[in-house]
């Protein structure tokens, strides 16, 4: 049997034990036996409370205490049947769970060790990834109840043999919780999903590790009242710090139990085995996750107070304050920020980065002079706005070999004059390469550079880079060997981002190599500056070398990457897939979706005029999979007019956005099939006639966003917007109006047939003065406009109020296919 399931079954049976137990204490036996039987009783009870928390020494201690008591109990034992068989029932399970409390030290102590000397490179460690959970009432540590209670997460500063303290101490690790007030847990029930093992890991570590001495378990911050009468939320003293993580466990355990979500860490042979190989580590985008269950009060605040800094071997660490300004000076740090401000970039001290422009190669120099002394800088991106030389290259490369920086972003643009670099044009590039290629850096970005592959005559040598990014369109049939022999070079790559005229014969190329070197976690490659070839990029993540999901952009319905869609998770496909053509669309499109059914995310840009015939052909094609089909997601759009269907496997969750103008007839079918799920319009008449004849048949609207434009109104569509607006006035939250015409008064307006009055468009916009969420205007006509609104009573507030460029439109682009296309979680 797994250890975890024995540790069940045998916290199952001690709670069956305890109530016959009680039953039996109340029953007829003499005074001392019943009180030695009683305080056997309560030894049981505390054994199965400390090997629950695997504090197995004191476990042990209470079992030789409570078979002493068994002992003294023989003589009664003898006279009471009932009495021995609860006592030698009680006396096997103890005996029996020694063996899995042996099996759960030895696994603690591995997992102690994996984690605690886990070296982790910078571009993996986002934010801090060591901490415990406490409960958030203190004075309740003596009974927390999972269903009621609240926990607390308080960060740990990962301070060692790296740190100035530790230098001067015995102890290899003197981890302490940090001087800060800790976090309440937002969404609690999804955070212990997916941190709860990991979680429970830590707290059992920290029981652990501090009864070897190994970890110090300081007082952190007392949080003090802000007000007379408020209570702290900060913790008591050390002695209560025990308590709390005992309590933690107690809980954590409690709803592993109750929600069924596995341990890691169970003592099995099967998990200490993947534990040597993964070293329990969460990888960077599960620690940048772990930021949005945290409740912050200042998100611009470093974590946990802590500061990121590099030791000498280049692995990543979280320290406290403290320790950060013992090895760096306060003054060394104010000077850098200044000098970064004067040049009008930014500088995050917790995490050593540096953003700036630098416009000439003087100022860079004084720049560069810094970076070499000030050793907390580790990321650096920096945009060189001069035309740059093999000189200026070469000055960088010197500054970069003498700092701490571990991650650069460089972007710049080679001198293409005649008289520049005349006799070293062909190796121009060549200062570039040594700093690639300086053992220290470990993510290499380069934009705007070209000839990067082209003009370079050195070799390349073993790089340390877990990070490469070059924005250079890359001519795959010429430089494809240079950037294969520099690929075979980087054993440690996690991420690559190429742009390349060829991307199926770039990736099949990359993807053998990495199956060799199994180093690659994901490639990016598209031809996004080829203009002259079909848009197509691609997202590959790979396991062990092999892919095991792509997410593909195309234009060209003749793809090669069409040929094999195992792998397909995400697809977004461009104008240039001819979708209008009825038939040959619908049957291709039919067909693909069929033969990719893992493919989770289907976006299609196209005209609204083809919504509901894709629609159908992508339904059509879920069908034809019997097996199931994974695909969520469908998201069509064109211009700003988007349907969107959020759940393609339940009850179609369906968002339909028209947002630019559309023939009669296409309005007219959208209405017939969506008109329910329609959220965001801007009014034109065909949409409005079409919504009103909805109204008043008695349907039902759900508009969420309406835009207007004063230009295109008419009379017709002023009488039937309030009617629309009035039905919908439950679900509208964003009402928008763009005034870019002249007030024209009365006795000057020409009038025609429908034509809107000045007088007409204000009485409406006082009309539905409250519920306006943006009014713009051109600068020039404002004054006229805001003058007769505020004569009929309405001035729009400051936060309603717009001029003409600070007019906000509804951004599909940018909003919903930003979001839609990003990739997913690793591992998910």
């Amino acid at each position: 049997m797994a250890t975890s399931q024995a540790l069940s079954l045998s916290i199952k049976n001690a709670h069956m034990l305890e109530k016959q137990a009680n039953i039996l204490t109340a029953s007829s036996l003499p005074a001392e036996t019943r009180d030695t039987f009683h305080k056997s009783l309560l030894l049981y009870e505390r054994f199965f409370e400390y090997f629950r928390q695997s504090r197995m020494v004191q476990a042990d201690l209470i079992r030789d205490e409570f078979l002493q008591h068994c002992s003294m109990l023989q003589s009664a034992m003898a006279s009471n049947r009932e009495l021995q068989e609860q006592m030698l029932k009680m006396q096997r399970v103890i005996l029996d769970a020694h063996p899995e409390a042996l099996d759960r030290l030895v696994a603690i102590q591995n997992r102690a060790q994996a984690i605690l000397t886990q070296t982790l490179q910078l571009h993996d460690h986002p934010v801090p990834r060591l901490f415990i959970l406490l409960p958030e009432d203190s004075a309740r540590w003596d009974n927390v109840q999972p269903q009621q209670d609240k926990l607390r997460l308080y960060f740990l500063c990962e301070c060692g043999d790296h740190t100035p303290e530790a230098k001067s101490s015995n102890l290899q690790y003197r981890i302490h919780l940090t001087q800060h007030e800790g976090y309440a847990l937002e969404n609690a029930a999804e955070f212990f999903q997916r941190y709860g093992p990991y979680s429970l890991d830590l707290l059992q570590i920290s029981k652990y590790v501090a009864s070897t001495r190994g970890l110090t378990i300081h007082e952190p911050l007392r949080v003090g009242s802000t007000s007379p009468g408020e209570e702290s939320t900060g913790l008591r003293d050390g002695s209560s710090i025990e308590l709390g993580i005992s309590q933690a466990i107690k809980y954590v355990m409690d709803l592993s139990f109750r929600d069924d979500w596995k341990l890691i860490g169970n003592g099995s042979k099967k998990h200490v085995r993947q534990m040597e190989e993964d070293k329990l580590k969460l990888s960077g985008s599960d620690l940048q996750r772990l930021a949005t269950f945290l409740v912050q009060k200042d998100p611009t605040q470093p974590l946990g107070n802590l500061y990121r800094i590099t030791t000498d071997s280049g692995h990543a660490k979280w320290i406290c304050p403290d320790h950060y300004h013992e090895i760096h000076s306060l003054a060394a740090i104010k000077t850098f920020r200044e000098m970064i401000t004067l040049n009008r970039g930014t500088f995050l001290e917790h995490l050593g980065r540096v953003e700036v422009r630098l416009g000439s190669s003087a100022v860079a120099l004084s720049v560069y002079k810094a970076l070499e002394r000030c050793k907390f800088v580790l990321e650096f991106k920096v945009s060189l706005q001069w035309d740059v030389s093999v000189n200026d290259l070469k000055v960088l490369r010197d500054a970069l070999q003498h700092s701490r920086i571990v991650i650069l972003d460089l972007t710049c643009r080679a001198s293409n004059s005649p008289a520049s670099d005349i006799l070293s044009r062909s190796k121009r590039s060549n200062p570039l390469w040594e700093i690639m290629m300086n053992p220290t850096l470990q993510s290499f970005i380069l934009s705007d550079y070209i000839g990067f592959f082209s003009r370079v005559t050195i070799p390349p040598q073993t790089t340390g880079l877990r990070v490469l990014k070059i924005s250079e369109l890359l001519n795959w049939k010429k430089e494809s060997l240079k950037v294969m022999e520099l690929l075979g070079k980087c054993p440690q790559l996690h991420e690559l981002d190429l742009v390349v005229s060829q991307v199926d014969a770039a990736y099949t190329e990359i993807k053998s190599l990495n199956y060799d070197f199994c180093s690659l976690e994901q490639l990016v490659l598209d031809n996004r500056r080829d203009l002259k070839a079909k848009p197509t990029g691609i997202r590959v993540r790979f396991k062990k070398g092999v892919p095991f999901s792509m997410d593909l952009t195309t234009a060209d319905m003749s793809s090669p990457f069409f040929k094999d869609t195992r792998y397909l998770q995400s697809l977004h496909l461009h104008p240039g897939v001819h979708l209008s053509r009825v038939n040959v669309a619908s049957h291709w499109l039919t067909s693909l979706v069929s033969h990719s059914s893992n493919m989770t995310r289907l976006v299609i840009q196209c005209d609204a005029s083809d919504f509901l015939r894709l629609h159908v052909a992508v339904l059509n094609g879920i069908a034809h999979e019997a097996d199931g089909h994974k695909l969520r997601v469908l998201c069509m759009y064109g211009g700003r007019n988007l349907i969107m269907v959020n759940d393609m496997q339940g009850e179609a969750s369906v968002e339909l956005e028209l947002m630019s103008s559309l023939p009669r007839e296409t309005v007219e079918a959208l209405m017939r099939v969506h008109s329910g799920q329609l959220t965001k319009i801007s009014a034109g008449l065909d949409l409005l006639n079409a919504l009103i004849a909805i109204v008043r048949e008695g349907g039902e609207l759900a508009l969420q966003h309406v835009e207007m434009t004063a230009s295109q109104l008419n009379t017709n569509m002023l009488q039937c917007l309030p009617q629309i607006l009035e039905a919908c006035a439950p679900t509208l939250t964003h009402l928008a109006i763009l005034v870019d015409r002249a007030w024209e008064p009365a006795k000057t307006e020409r009038r025609r047939s429908l034509t809107l009055s000045s007088s007409s468009l204000a009485d409406f916009i006082v009309e539905f003065g409250p519920r306006w969420t943006q009014i713009a205007m051109h600068e020039t006509q404002a004054q006229n406009w805001l003058r007769e609104l505020k004569l009929r009573g309405y001035v729009p507030s400051d936060s309603v109020y717009k001029n003409r460029a600070q007019f906000i439109e509804h951004d599909i682009i940018s909003t919903t296919l930003v979001r839609l296309m990003a990739p997913p979680p690793h591992g998910e």
